[in-house]
């Protein structure tokens, strides 16, 4: 008959196993997203609407507006509205989407007096478009965030000019 510290050694190594198993699949799903990145998205978006996709970019905000953009592809054509890819009425998705936006908030950086926050993050979404987005319909794309990955800073030093 076997005895407690064998059937705890086989119930940790069973449970091991299994984690592992999970893990296996959860990279295999997160790998088969393309990563593109935010200057190709917005210079070809025409081979991204509609497809999942997962591309590291700046989010920007203030009190009436908010677009993504990218580091090295700063200019207006370049810029995209972001939002959630919930329905209007699917209040589940939208408070799922409110969970993954609050990874950003850890690592917003103000303008110096004003109201104005950014930060850099890898999102994952479909690109919609083209059409009117955003702050007064001023963005051709929009990014629709499933999700939010690594979050980090963007250093003070760095220049808020053009944005």
């Amino acid at each position: 008959m076997p005895n407690h510290r064998s059937i705890k050694a086989f119930l940790l190594m069973t449970a091991i196993v299994v984690m592992t198993i999970a893990t296996q699949g959860q990279n295999r799903t997160t790998s088969r997203i393309p990563t593109v990145t935010f200057c190709e998205l917005t210079s070809h978006p025409e081979k991204y609407v509609n497809k999942l996709v997962r591309t590291e970019a700046n989010y920007i905000v203030w009190w009436e507006s908010s677009y993504l953009y990218g580091d090295r592809c700063i200019d207006d054509d370049h810029k995209i509205s972001n939002s959630s890819d919930c329905a209007e009425d699917d209040q589940d998705c939208e408070n799922k989407f409110g969970i993954e936006w609050k990874k950003l908030e850890s690592c917003m950086r103000t303008k110096k007096g004003s109201d104005t926050q950014r930060v850099k993050a890898v999102f994952t979404g479909r690109l919609e478009g083209p059409g009117r987005y955003g702050h007064l319909d001023g963005f051709q794309y929009e990014f629709r965030i499933v999700s939010v990955g690594k979050v980090k800073a963007i250093p003070d030093s760095v220049s808020w000019k053009g944005l």
